[in-house]
């Protein structure tokens, strides 16, 4: 088998710091990274850079698009950042998480990192069934900002 066209370090902790380290698959939002008990300088990484289309062709390859050169596949355009349960389940079925669908997952998750930096609100408001109500309503909120700055997006939640 063919070599493999992995992601340099520098596009994974690039897709990963433009995921704010949070899961990009909607609704989960999990945080990726954290302190380890190993040493104070050890760190516990649970997200991956996951490939949009496949690094390389073959048996159990997802999404991979012959036509894309190796610099395509390695280009941070074709990065998600997934936590691991994530990563794995996008690679079992290729025909609900298509190249279109995961493009606009990682969109919508970078989109709503930008307003939370720029609004100084917390990312991950509204992600998991632990949120208060309050919280699921700011994140809606956050949803309509995004649609008045884009309306190509459009909020999960009318209001």
């Amino acid at each position: 088998m063919g070599s493999r066209d992995e992601f340099r370090e520098r596009t994974k902790r690039a897709v990963a710091l433009r995921a704010g380290y949070l899961c990009s698959f909607e609704d989960c939002g999990r945080l990726t990274a954290g302190p380890s008990e190993e040493s104070t300088e050890s760190v516990t990484l649970i997200g991956k850079a996951a490939h949009i289309s496949a690094a390389a062709p073959g048996r159990g390859s997802r999404r991979y698009r012959s036509e894309m050169t190796t610099a395509q596949r390695k280009h941070i355009d074709n990065a998600i950042w997934l936590c691991s349960d994530h990563a794995d389940l996008i690679d079992r079925d290729e025909v609900k998480y298509t190249i279109e669908a995961l493009q606009e997952m990682k969109r919508l998750h970078e989109a709503a990192q930008a307003i939370a930096v720029q609004t100084r609100t917390n990312s991950n408001w509204g992600r998991g069934s632990w949120q208060s109500a309050r919280t699921r309503c700011a994140w809606r909120s956050r949803e309509h900002r995004l649609h008045a700055m884009d309306s190509s997006f459009a909020p999960l939640c009318p209001r």
